[in-house]
C-alpha cells in the first residue's frame, strides 16, 4: 500500500496516540496509517474525537497522505455525530489508501440498496475486487438483496482480495479457523461454503501476519494468541510478546490486558492474580503502563491495588487514584470498571455507620469528602457531604485507619466542616 511519500519515521512506541497523531501532523505516513487503525479497527472513538487527533490528521491531509484525510473524514464526522463525508473517503483512496477504497465502496454500495442499479454497482466493484484487491471485503458482506448465481461465495472474495495483499481481506480470512466456523451463524456459515472451504490455522496464521504487518491492531492480538499457543506452527513467545505489543500500541485494549496478565508476555497462560511479578510494585508498574494504553482490565487491577494499598496507607491519596481510574474506566465503557466501582462505593456507603466498619468508612470518607462524579450511565454524581465524611472518618481513625486519622488532623488545622 503507497502511504504519502516516503520519509523516515519516527519512533511510535510508547503512549502510542497522543505521539502518532503529532508525527501524521508532521507528514510521517506510517503515523496516520496507525493512527487510522486505531480509530477504525480497534474501536477508540475517543481518540479521533480528541482535538490533537483532527488537527494532526487534517495537516497529514494536506500533506498529501491518504490515510489522514480517511482519519480527517472520520475524526469531525465523530465530533459533530454525524456519518462521514464518502467524497472525503474517494479523495484518500485517489491518493492511496487502501482502506479509504473500501469505504468509499461500502458508501456507494449501501446507496445503491433497494435500487436497479445495486447489482451494477455490485458488479464493477467485482471487477475492481479481481484487479486490485481493496474492495474486496466489501463484497464478502452479506448481501442485501440476490446478487445472481454467478456470484462467488464470500470466502472466494477474501481469498481474492488477500492474494492481492489487501489487509482487510486477509483479515477477515485469517478470523475464521475451520474449527471456530461452528461458533458462527449457522446461516451466515451456509453463505460460506463447507467447514471444508474454511482457512486452516496454518492459514491463517499467515493470513493474520499480513494483517499485522499492516497495522490491524486485532489481527497482532490473535496473531499473538496463535504464536503463544503454538496453533498453524510452532509456538514462538518472543514474536508472540512482539506482535502482542503491536496490537496494544494499535489501540487493542484487549492485548494490553493480556500483557498486563502475564508480566509483558513472559508468564502464558496467564497466571491467577500477581503471579506474574516479583512484587506489588512491579505489578502496579506493569498495570499502569498498560492501563495508560488503553487495557481496561489493567486499569481494573491497578484500580483494586491502589484501593488496597489506601485501606493501610497513610493518606488518601491510593484511594482518590483507584477511584479516579475506575470512574474514567467505567467511562470509556470498560464494564468491570462500572461494576467494581458500584460495588465498592456502594458496600462501603452502606456498610459504614451502621455496621462501624473502619475500611468501609474509610472509603465512605473518601468519596464524601469531596464527591463523586459517577458516570451517567450508572447513575447519580454523589454530592459532597463533610459531616458524613468526618463522621465516617471518626469511625475508621478509631478502628486503626492512619489515613482517617490524618484526615481528620488536617481538617482540623484547616477548619475543615468535619466534627
Amino acid at each position: 500500500m503507497v502511504l504519502g511519500d516516503v520519509r523516515e519515521e519516527p519512533e511510535l512506541n510508547g503512549p502510542a496516540f497522543p505521539g502518532w497523531a503529532d508525527a501524521c501532523g508532521n507528514g510521517h505516513a506510517r503515523a496516520c496509517h496507525r493512527l487510522l487503525s486505531g480509530v477504525l479497527h480497534s474501536g477508540r472513538d475517543g481518540v479521533a474525537r480528541q482535538p490533537d487527533t483532527l488537527a494532526g490528521f487534517e495537516r497529514g491531509c494536506e500533506a498529501g497522505i491518504g490515510d489522514a484525510c480517511a482519519g480527517a473524514a472520520i475524526s469531525r464526522a465523530l465530533r459533530e455525530g454525524v456519518m462521514p463525508d464518502p467524497a472525503a473517503f474517494e479523495q484518500s483512496c485517489a491518493l492511496g489508501s487502501a482502506w479509504s477504497c473500501a469505504l468509499h465502496f461500502a458508501f456507494e454500495l449501501d446507496e445503491a440498496s433497494g435500487t436497479e442499479t445495486y447489482l451494477e454497482v455490485f458488479r464493477r466493484g467485482m471487477a475492481r475486487c479481481h484487479r486490485q484487491g481493496d474492495v474486496c471485503v466489501v463484497l464478502a458482506e452479506p448481501p442485501l438483496i440476490p446478487r445472481g448465481d454467478d456470484v462467488p461465495n464470500p470466502l472466494q472474495f477474501l481469498r481474492t482480495g488477500c492474494a492481492h495483499g489487501d489487509s482487510l481481506s486477509c483479515f477477515d480470512l485469517g478470523r475464521m479457523p475451520a474449527d471456530a466456523a461452528r461458533l458462527m451463524d449457522p446461516a451466515g456459515l451456509e453463505s460460506l461454503g463447507s467447514d471444508d472451504d474454511l482457512p486452516s490455522h496454518e492459514a491463517t496464521r499467515g493470513h493474520l501476519t499480513v494483517a499485522c504487518d499492516d497495522d490491524i491492531g486485532p489481527a497482532c492480538h490473535l496473531l499473538a494468541l496463535q504464536l503463544f499457543r503454538g496453533e498453524g506452527g510452532e509456538a514462538n513467545p518472543r514474536e508472540a510478546r512482539a506482535r502482542s505489543r503491536a496490537a496494544c500500541e494499535l489501540g487493542m485494549r484487549e492485548a494490553c490486558d493480556l500483557l498486563a496478565q502475564t508480566g509483558d508476555g513472559r508468564t502464558f497462560p496467564p497466571p491467577p492474580g500477581a503471579e506474574a511479578y516479583p512484587d506489588a510494585a512491579t505489578f502496579e508498574a506493569a498495570h499502569r503502563r498498560y492501563c495508560e494504553l488503553g487495557g481496561h482490565g489493567a486499569c481494573v487491577q491497578l484500580a483494586r491495588a491502589r484501593l488496597q494499598a489506601g485501606t493501610t496507607g497513610p493518606d488518601l491519596a491510593p484511594i482518590d487514584e483507584g477511584l479516579g481510574l475506575l470512574v474514567r474506566t467505567c467511562e470509556q465503557r470498560g464494564e468491570a470498571a462500572c461494576q467494581l466501582l458500584l460495588k465498592v462505593v456502594g458496600s462501603a456507603t452502606a456498610a459504614c455507620q451502621p455496621q462501624r466498619d473502619a475500611q468501609a468508612c474509610l472509603i465512605a470518607g473518601a468519596v464524601w469528602r469531596r464527591g463523586l462524579e459517577v458516570p451517567a450511565s450508572i447513575g447519580e454524581p454523589i454530592e459532597a457531604d463533610p459531616v458524613r465524611a468526618g463522621d465516617a472518618f471518626h469511625i475508621a481513625c478509631q478502628g486503626g485507619r492512619q489515613a482517617a486519622c490524618s484526615e481528620l488532623n488536617s481538617a482540623a488545622g484547616d477548619d475543615t466542616p468535619f466534627h
